[in-house]
């Protein structure tokens, strides 16, 4: 899918002004965190790109410096310290397709694309996920579902760093929006 479609698709998913995500998408290419095309034929959006179109208009302190914010957290890591599971710890790879030992050290955008592309998938049906980010805030995902729940607490490398404050908003996604990226982004 070009990225002027998936843009404005995404607005559509997310209710907000597609002027926002193009904003973010354009910011994004010019720091080379979302490869572009030329003249007419841009090459599709990946699911990491859609991930950082999506990180961007979440917590970008400004919309046109998107790229500096979207860096810094990207990067944000998870540890078996940060992460919790509620019920029976077997489901885990169901809920998530890893276990907590799979999921120590691993990046925030790559649990995010392992989650939407499993969303995208019909066996993940019955699970529930949020993404939550704001300023002074670490990155969270919690997942939902099979009787358990996984709780990830994502943060920087330096002191448990959080994201930057005066953040626009504290924001939060939800299933919908994250299989929407991995639907919209299966063929790249």
């Amino acid at each position: 899918m070009k990225p002027s479609e998936f843009v404005s698709k995404m607005a559509q998913v997310l209710g907000i002004e597609e002027t926002e995500l193009t904003t973010v998408s354009k910011a994004l290419a010019a720091a080379g965190l979302r490869r572009r095309g030329q003249g007419r034929y841009p090459p599709p959006i990946t699911p990491r790109e859609g991930l950082r179109i999506l990180i961007g208009v979440m917590a970008a302190r400004r919309l046109v410096r998107a790229a500096d914010d979207v860096a810094q957290i990207e990067r944000f890591r998870t540890h078996t310290s940060f992460i919790e599971v509620d019920g029976d710890e077997v489901v885990l790879p169901d809920l998530v397709g890893l276990t907590v030992d799979d999921l120590d050290g691993m990046t925030l955008i790559d649990a995010l694309e392992r989650i939407s592309r499993q969303l995208a998938d019909a066996t993940s049906a019955d699970v529930e996920v949020r993404l939550m980010v704001g300023a002074g805030l670490p990155a969270t995902v919690v997942i939902e579902g099979f009787g358990a729940s996984v709780s990830m607490i994502f943060t920087g490398t330096r002191d448990n760093e959080s994201i930057a404050g005066d953040m626009r908003r504290v924001a939060e996604v939800g299933t919908r929006t994250l299989r929407f990226i991995g639907d919209m982004t299966r063929e790249a």
